[in-house]
């Protein structure tokens, strides 16, 4: 994380240990300096306070420790350790335009115009990364050691990227090239050694992405995951990691340690917010809807006093008054359902995600709303029983000696 040399102040915040930023800190050549957060004090570096003045490496790169926060402190968002803005602003800027990546060029095929070059999704990974994840290739194999090194460029596709690119020839083997804006012919060629199962990488999305695995010897990021499968529970795995990382860079900070249905856990938050509160909304609408429908229903009825009255004095027995009193609620509660389908239906296709699945999906999630309409049904006639039974027991000589 960045931050200008007052931005701490402006927030009220000073370090507990060491000094905070310098307007000299953020000048142009100014030695690289760094903030940790009080957490990153004590359990990277055991709460030694003469970690200050010390120097670490962060993405490779040394800088001057010249503070730690207090407790508790990660603005904006569970941030371990900040620096000033200059010395984070080309790097990130270089991260942005690195993961610009387009897929354009098929060997063997004619050149694609580059504003109509098809993007795809990029992600880097080690030899291990599907062991790890027990995860088989479909065909072809993983990558090795030299995979990613010059003359020996290769990638892995998803089995959506080949459904898409190449859905009536066989992928392993063929080279690819990717591009930015503009085609790049000194851009290497990848080969294509691997087809791996498609797994959904960004939940939300209508489609699975097309996705193209690279070696991390070849684009080595800045930020990684690493994926550590354990025997037994994975948590007691955490402080073996933690040390075997610690003998092979001691600067490297190891952080947000957990289990992958943890991780998978924490990425569906959002979306799992989101449903709760829908149905809480939903639930509020219904309960007002019910008591809407009780009120216009009692309210029918005591309109039609009179007129039931005199149906009942000529003869009319106890369930055709009472269907006169249903047909209004049945009236009502089909004009809900119809504008209610045609409300589920839009949710379900025009949405983002909506035709994620395709047909199959679609139906799945329209029997799932499939309830709704029944339940509203069957509270809105159970709200009308009290006026219909009313209704039902209306003695017509009282009622016409009160008209």
């Amino acid at each position: 994380m960045s931050f200008s040399a007052a931005g701490l102040r402006l927030l009220g915040e000073a370090p507990v240990l060491g000094r905070d930023f310098r307007a000299a800190d953020e000048q142009r050549g100014a030695p690289p300096v760094v903030l940790l957060a009080g957490h990153v004090w004590r359990d990277r570096y055991g709460g030694d306070r003469t970690v200050v003045g010390r120097t670490i490496r962060i993405d490779g790169e040394p800088a001057e420790v010249i503070g730690v926060m207090p407790d508790g402190f990660r603005f904006p968002r569970l941030a371990d350790l900040w620096q000033p803005v200059s010395q984070v602003a080309v790097a990130d800027l270089a991260d942005r335009l690195r993961d610009r990546r387009t897929f354009g060029v098929i060997e063997g095929r004619p050149p694609t115009p580059v504003e109509l070059l098809p993007t795809v999704v990029t992600l880097t990974t080690g030899p291990a990364y599907f062991d790890a994840l027990g995860v088989a290739l479909l065909r072809g194999r993983p990558f090795s050691e030299r995979d990613g090194a010059p003359g020996a460029e290769a990638a892995i596709v998803n089995a959506r990227f080949v459904e898409i690119h190449f859905p009536n020839e066989e992928a392993l083997g063929r080279r690819i090239r990717l591009v930015t804006e503009v085609v790049d012919e000194r851009a290497p060629w990848l080969t294509i050694v691997g087809v791996a199962p498609t797994l959904r990488q960004r939940p939300g999305r209508r489609e699975p992405d097309p996705l193209l695995y690279l070696p991390s010897r070849a684009d080595p990021p800045r930020l990684a995951t690493l994926l550590a499968r354990a025997p037994g529970d994975p948590a007691s795995a955490a402080a073996l990691v933690r040390e075997t990382v610690r003998r092979i860079d001691p600067d490297l900070p190891l952080f947000r340690v957990r289990t992958l249905e943890r991780a998978l856990d924490d990425a569906s938050w959002n979306g799992r917010m989101s449903e709760a509160i829908l149905w809480t909304i939903a639930f509020i609408a219904l309960v007002l809807s019910t008591a809407g429908l009780f009120a216009v229903t009692s309210h029918a009825v005591e309109r039609q006093m009179r007129d039931l009255g005199v149906r009942i004095a000529l003869g009319a027995r106890p369930r055709q008054v009472s269907w006169m009193v249903l047909r209004r609620v049945v009236r009502h509660l089909a004009m809900g359902t119809a504008v209610g389908a045609v409300g589920i239906y839009a949710w379900a296709t025009l949405l983002p995600g909506g035709n994620a699945g395709g047909a199959e999906g679609l139906l799945a999630r329209l029997m799932l709303f499939a309830p709704g309409p029944a339940v509203v049904t069957l509270v809105g006639l159970m709200a009308s029983l009290g006026p219909v039974r009313r209704a039902v027991r209306l003695d017509p000589m009282t009622v016409l000696r009160r008209e």
